[in-house]
């Protein structure tokens, strides 16, 4: 596999377009993950102010692929439970409660997985 640092990438991840430069190992990574990303999304609604997507990992693993939230952003979750999120360089683990909220600042760079040995969701509400 060859690689190119500062190569420019655009994904769309439940509607969004992300636009970022990736370092080589980011790249080889990105290669690697996203062919198992098995979470999906679904946009609720969409308007000039907000963007609500709901998010589905149907087992343990399945996660969102890497991505870069370009908004601020609050998180439901649907279930209480274990968020791994993988930030490239380590991966932490988000112990959440159902119907309790999270707010993050846009520039979040990372993979969502579902760290529960059952189905998982979240509703995400991203303030355009």
């Amino acid at each position: 596999m060859t690689a190119h640092v500062g190569k420019e990438l655009s994904l769309i991840f439940g509607g969004i377009l992300d636009v970022f430069l990736l370092t080589s190992l980011e790249q080889e990574k990105l290669s690697l993950d996203n062919k198992s990303a098995k979470a999906s999304g679904v946009v609720l609604v969409e308007n000039e102010i907000t963007r609500i997507t709901e998010w589905n990992f149907p087992k343990c693993g399945d996660n969102t692929g890497w991505h870069e939230h370009e908004c601020d952003y609050s998180v439901i979750p649907m279930f209480s439970g274990i968020l791994k999120i993988d930030d490239g360089t380590t991966i932490s683990e988000s112990s959440v409660e159902i119907g309790k909220p999270y707010f993050r600042k846009k520039g979040a760079r990372h993979d969502v997985i579902n760290g529960n040995d059952f189905p998982c969701s979240f509703i995400e509400i991203e303030y355009l």
